[in-house]
């Protein structure tokens, strides 16, 4: 099962052409600008996220200049890394536990975890909500599984390392602190530590709270453009991209219900045969409220449901392989021989860095999708994408060497203007509607800011999707908008503008998008 999953993983990597998701490829080159002196949160680089991630981002960056690796190669073994460290560390951590396990059976719970923490598409791999997991998982298993006594209690110092890591990776999506905390008070009433304020998990939990107020410190410290600024404009406009009710959100995620049905019916039979479930009991808890965090945000983005969908996927593998070994139990025995196991993996390994050696061929002439369009341009050709989503340069122009001619990833605060501004004209009500000068205020940054970027920069090529219908372009709710009429309305972008002409029709069949292509004059 390891093996298939890593060859998975590795063989993606290697095969997988564009398959950096937007997100990832776009922090990556917001880090690489920042390192290159460019101020986060200024003129030169906006951006929706709290600055952790970005400041992390930058980790695969340095990997890959000192291993002169192109970047998303280094960025995919950094995550590679960063999971097999985390399915490492459950394995070490599950030598302690009170029931007492063989080499086999650790190994096999271990490649649940494994498998768990991998079993999303390339394109989601390395995701914030994806780190969160395999930061957060070793302190679940750390406290979430009885240990034999004093002698296999955990060390001040791994104790002290399970609380960081979980901190850091809840502090990537804070609203996932409600997740540990359901975690915490579960484990508190079931063994009654609450009463116990010394108890390790309780002492971990505070300074994992620690580490969250810090992280809080450090964003008014190194940050402040972040606080006094954009926070304040994150509040009057990315509601828009979140127009889904909780109910809706709750019923959408058609495979964390059927991972969490399953997982509860083999929580079932398992008590039945008396098994120990308290750990795939805290699991699935974990899950639920890992839901309630997402149901919160009211976005509906399918990346977002990855922490929900993989502790649920974890439950099923844990409960399922603890009853296939109670059945079957010759199959932990085939687990004990780890050393086929490593080798097949350093072969994979060897097999995806000599494929990423090869220089990948390019777009035939004359393209027709967006990509290929992009793969066609010279190094260092600055493009830009009129779009409300960073599927219109991201991740081609991390993957191809382009230059980004904008501050932001995508247009982000227009969605919260155009909803504003249709209702005004009869359209439908939006989720907030913003006072006229807000709206107007929005717009016009909004409009002056592509301008600045258009003038400075020059890009050569420039991309706009057509938004045929409502929702074909992200978080725009009416038929036949045009993003391109509504940013002329302002004079300085309409000069800039008036440099370019029409070249061709291009698709995108990744988000179901045609998009118009303009070349500088």
């Amino acid at each position: 099962m390891v093996v298939a999953c890593l060859a998975y993983l590795l063989m993606h990597i290697a095969f997988g052409g564009h398959a950096l998701g937007q997100d990832q490829a776009w922090l990556l080159y917001a880090a690489e600008k920042m390192v290159h002196g460019t101020q986060l949160y200024g003129p030169g680089l906006t951006e929706s996220n709290p600055p952790l991630i970005i400041w992390l981002s930058v980790l695969p960056l340095g990997i890959a200049k000192v291993f002169s690796l192109s970047a998303p190669t280094a960025f995919y073994l950094t995550v590679l890394g960063v999971l097999l460290g985390s399915a490492g560390w459950c394995y070490r951590l599950l030598g302690g536990v009170a029931r007492s396990l063989s080499h086999g059976e650790r190994m096999l719970l271990a490649l649940c975890i494994l498998v768990a923490e991998s079993s999303l598409d390339l394109g989601s791999i390395g995701q914030r909500e994806h780190l969160l997991v395999l930061l957060v998982l070793p302190y679940l298993v750390a406290f979430g599984i009885p240990r034999r006594g004093e002698l296999s209690e955990l060390s001040k110092t791994e104790t002290v390392l399970l609380a960081i890591a979980a901190g850091v990776g809840v502090c990537i999506k804070p609203q996932h602190l409600l997740t540990l905390l359901a975690f915490q008070v579960a484990l508190a009433l079931k063994t009654q530590s609450w009463r116990r304020w010394r108890e390790r998990s309780n002492l971990a939990f505070a300074l994992t709270c620690m580490v969250y107020v810090a992280y809080v410190a450090a964003v008014l410290m190194f940050a402040p453009l972040y606080v006094h600024g954009e926070a304040a404009l994150l509040v009057d406009t990315y509601w828009a991209f979140g127009n889904f009710s909780i109910l809706r959100l709750m019923v959408m995620d058609h495979h964390f219900l059927l991972f969490l049905a399953a997982g509860a019916l083999l929580y079932g039979l398992a008590r039945r045969r008396g098994r120990a479930t308290e750990f795939a009991g805290y699991v699935l808890l974990c899950s639920v409220a890992a839901s309630i965090a997402f149901d919160l945000q009211h976005t509906g983005f399918a990346y977002q449901h990855i922490p929900q969908d993989l502790l649920a996927l974890l439950a099923v593998f844990w409960l399922g392989s603890e009853l296939a070994v109670e059945k079957f139990p010759v199959l932990a025995k085939v687990f004990e021989f780890s050393w086929t196991v490593a080798a097949i993996v350093v072969l994979a390994v060897g097999v995806a860095f000599y494929v990423h050696g090869k220089e990948p061929p390019k777009a035939q002439a004359s393209p027709s999708t967006l990509a290929d369009f992009y793969a066609l341009l010279p190094a260092g050709t600055p493009v830009l994408g009129l779009s409300t989503n960073p599927q219109a340069g991201f991740p081609y122009v991390v993957e191809d060497n382009l230059i980004w001619a904008s501050r932001a990833a995508h247009l982000w605060m227009l969605p919260a203007v155009e909803q504003n501004e249709w209702f005004r004209e009869g359209g439908l009500q939006p989720r907030k509607v913003l006072p006229e000068e807000t709206v107007e205020r929005i717009a016009a940054m909004q409009r002056a800011q592509v301008a600045e970027d258009m003038t400075r920069m020059r890009p050569q090529y420039v991309v706009v999707p057509r938004c045929t219908k409502a929702f074909d372009c992200e978080a725009i709710n009416r038929d036949g908008f045009s993003i391109l009429d509504w940013l002329l309305k302002d004079q300085a972008f309409a000069a800039a503008w008036s440099q370019y002409r029409y070249l061709r029709v291009l698709d995108a069949p990744s988000d179901r998008l045609v998009y118009d292509a303009y070349e500088l004059r």
